[in-house]
């Protein structure tokens, strides 16, 4: 059967009850008709109205007869009857009229009412406005015609060469670096792989090479340099072979790396360092310096090395010992020193760029004298102290990069600018008193100047920026770098160019230079004023270069050795061998014990065994015995040859003196 399809009962109720409902609401048929002819008559009510005012509106017709009967009435009233009543209105009007000069002074007064009120402005508001106007367009002014007001600083770069891995803050575990450059901005532990390297570039300061398998810990981000203080260690030195370049002077904190044995402080040097073991398991620390030089702090001492020295850290006292030739000719050290001259090279560049890029208006200039008036306006508009300060150190920075810029276009003659600096720099340190603030701003300033300059070698067209940087610092009242102490930085500077000319393979300029170098410059005389570090590194430098060049006589005029008598006594031997013991690396004794053999041999032939016999049972070093044993070798043999020819010759027995 079919399901039953009818709706359900509610359904139906519910559709009978809405059909009663519209039933009972729908309006009759003539009560429909009544509302439709209601809605009609509303709209056509309109129409109604717009017919009604046609209607009522006159034609044209009857309004001209209307203005025409008007126009009749008004000129009937010069008739007998309305004469009266006009004269009245005339004469009224006669009353009231004003004469012309009333009038005119009426209309002006009432013109002057008119126009809107003007607010008078009190007199000092006026000037106030007109100052606050002159301070605005002259900061406007300063804004377009002063150079930048910062020079734009490196960061920290790691440069990897393969797997190598970072952790920057404390407690992160490493991670493998895979982009070509990375900034570091917090401390960090950076290490290698086995088959990989990388480059840490310390702003512009210094750059650390990493060896494969070497770790390290940056522990020293921050970019400020403070003279005569002593600064926390820059990074600690793990494990591996790193190679450390710095360019910053004697006279600022150096490059420090700190070690389980000790620390090492870099001064515009290249040092070499490697972790090792003993027999025991200890670990050693193997330095060697390059390059100019470095000093060793080991315990409560400072040990100074020069270039071609060696040392290793570790328990015992520490033995300074030469160079060998096979450490010199090891690729590691070949291949860092050649890096080393082109990152120096590629770091006075970008300094001079940035040097010329804020100099802004040069002295050459028309605009010049704006400049500096524009200066001078905007140092007087400066109320803060201390901004007043910092603004004269900026002004007298720029003073110094318009030398820069002036040099780099090829003028020789830079001394305007140079000679304003100083005098500017000595200007804000006098007027700075005894206020310890601004005296600490001026000598970060200074610091931070020279370690800009630092890089700077002899011969370079923008060194004497270098040179006036230094004569200012040492002219600042309460400055711990002396007059001397420059004069012997400047001679350490010319000596360390002229060795990398004879690296170089010039000889001939290099001897030209170290002429012209001994006929101005006295080392004696610098000696007693430069710090132990600096005047090894220049007795040994003036030595080796003497001997490379091939002058014994000025070898000796540097070390100044005494003319010796036709027979040595026991006091000059002794005298003689006490130099070759003046120099604690073994490359400056060796170097000391070639000069004293050369003098002996063209003055005293007969006192050559008995210096070489002292040698041999007092030896200075290792090294220096060995070369002692060679030197008694080929004397022995001469002595046979001469006795075979018939000569004599004797060797006098070692006696008398001790060392």
């Amino acid at each position: 059967m079919l399901p039953d399809s009818s709706p359900p009962a509610d359904e139906t109720a519910t559709r009978a009850l809405f059909a009663g409902i519209q039933t009972r609401l729908e309006p009759p048929l003539d009560a429909k008709l009544r509302i439709q002819r209601r809605i009609l008559r509303t709209i056509e009510a309109p129409a109604v109205l717009k017919e009604v005012r046609r209607l009522v509106e006159p034609s044209a017709a009857m309004q001209g007869r209307t203005w025409r009967a008007i126009a009749a009435r008004l000129a009937n009233l010069s008739s007998p009857i309305v004469r009266p009543a006009g004269m009245f209105w005339q004469n009224l009007r006669g009353v009231l009229t004003p004469e012309n000069g009333a009038r005119e002074h009426i209309w002006t007064r009432l013109t002057s009412r008119l126009h809107p009120a003007e607010k008078t402005i009190f007199s000092p508001l006026r000037w106030a406005a007109v100052c606050a106007v002159f301070v605005l367009l002259a900061r406007v002014t300063a804004f377009l015609m002063l150079p930048p007001t910062t020079i734009a600083e490196s960061p920290i770069l790691l440069l990897p060469k393969g797997d190598a891995f970072l952790s920057v803050g404390d407690g992160k575990l490493l991670q493998q670096v895979t982009a070509q450059e990375v900034e570091i901005k917090h401390a960090a532990v950076i290490q290698t792989g086995n088959r990989s390297s990388a480059t840490l570039l310390l702003r512009d300061r210094a750059v650390v090479r990493l060896d494969a398998n070497t770790t390290i810990a940056l522990d020293d981000v921050t970019d400020t340099l403070r003279p005569a203080t002593l600064p926390s260690h820059t990074l600690t030195f793990v494990s591996g072979r790193i190679w450390v370049q710095s360019f910053l002077p004697s006279g600022l904190p150096g490059v420090t790396i700190a070690t389980a044995q000790g620390n090492v402080i870099v001064h515009e040097g290249s040092v070499s360092m490697a972790s090792a073991s003993d027999a025991h398991g200890n670990g050693i620390i193997t330095v060697l310096v390059a390059d100019r030089r470095a000093t060793i702090v080991h315990g409560a001492k400072k040990i100074p090395l020069v270039a071609g020295e060696r040392t290793a850290l570790a328990g015992a006292p520490l033995l300074v010992k030469k160079m060998m030739d096979k450490e010199y000719a090891d690729a590691w050290v070949r291949s860092n020193l050649s890096l080393d001259a082109v990152h120096q090279q590629e770091i006075v560049a970008l300094q001079q760029r940035r040097r010329v890029a804020s100099a802004g208006i040069l002295p050459n200039s028309l605009f010049y004298p704006v400049k500096r008036a524009m200066e001078k306006v905007d140092l007087a508009l400066t109320l803060s102290p201390q901004a007043r300060v910092e603004k004269q150190l900026l002004h007298a920075d720029t003073r110094l990069s318009e030398a820069a810029a002036l040099l780099n276009e090829g003028n020789t003659d830079a001394s305007g600018p140079l000679h304003d600096y100083r005098a500017a720099i000595l200007a804000v340190a006098d007027g700075t008193g005894s206020n310890v603030g601004f005296h600490n701003l001026v000598q970060t300033q200074l610091a931070q100047t020279a370690a800009d300059v630092a890089a700077l070698e002899t011969g370079n067209k923008a060194y004497p920026l270098k040179v006036a940087v230094l004569e200012t610092t040492a002219a600042v009242p309460g400055s711990s770098l002396k007059p001397e102490d420059v004069q012997g930085m400047l001679v350490v500077d010319a000596l360390a160019a002229i060795k990398h000319t004879v690296e170089a393979g010039d000889l001939a300029k290099a001897k030209a230079d170290f002429e012209n170098l001994q006929s101005q410059s006295s080392l004696t005389d610098l000696e007693r004023a430069l710090p132990e570090d600096v005047r090894n590194e220049a007795d040994s430098t003036f030595t080796n270069l003497a001997i490379t060049l091939g002058d014994e006589k000025k070898a000796a005029t540097i070390v100044q050795v005494p003319a010796l008598s036709t027979s040595l006594s026991d006091a000059e031997v002794l005298q003689s061998l006490r130099r070759i013991r003046t120099y604690k690396g073994a490359r400056g004794q060796y170097n000391q014990f070639v000069l004293e053999m050369r003098m002996i041999k063209q003055r005293h032939r007969d006192d050559e065994g008995r210096v070489l016999r002292l040698l041999l049972r007092y030896p200075p070093s290792e090294d220096v015995r060995h070369f002692a044993e060679l030197e008694v070798r080929r004397l022995h043999q001469e002595l046979l040859l001469n006795k075979a020819k018939g000569g004599t010759g004797a060797v006098q027995t070692a006696t008398g003196p001790s060392l």
